[in-house]
């Protein structure tokens, strides 16, 4: 186990990667550094993933604190798992990119969910 915590804690690991049909390529980090007392952890996993046209990442993460060190690499790849299943229908959306460049530049449109409503 110490090989694993030493490599874990010590820096980022590469989880898992994918790239979707529009363009946009999504990585996985895993990380996890000691939290408060030595037999505990702070494990983290970002998703970090470049969109085509964008100069912004979509960044998401998880985190889960108090990790016994014997079972931070279940964790870290649960979590890793659970970051692809869920983002990864939404981040290969054809729309996707199109939809992310104009949030991140301030131009996104403003849709009247409740139309004829008082603001």
């Amino acid at each position: 186990m110490d090989r694993d915590r030493s490599r874990t804690v010590s820096g980022r690991e590469l989880l898992d990667r994918f790239e979707a049909p529009n363009g946009v390529v999504a990585e996985v980090w895993g990380e996890a550094a000691p939290y408060g007392f030595e037999n505990l952890l702070h494990a983290r996993v970002r998703l970090r993933a470049r969109v085509p046209g964008s100069d912004r990442p979509y960044e998401h993460q998880l985190e889960r604190i108090g990790v016994a060190p014997d079972a931070v690499d279940a964790v870290l790849r649960e979590a890793a798992a659970r970051l692809r299943r869920n983002l990864e229908p939404y981040l290969s959306h054809p729309a996707f990119p199109e939809r992310f460049r104009a949030r991140s530049s301030g131009r996104s449109r403003v849709l009247d969910r409740f139309p004829g409503a008082v603001a």
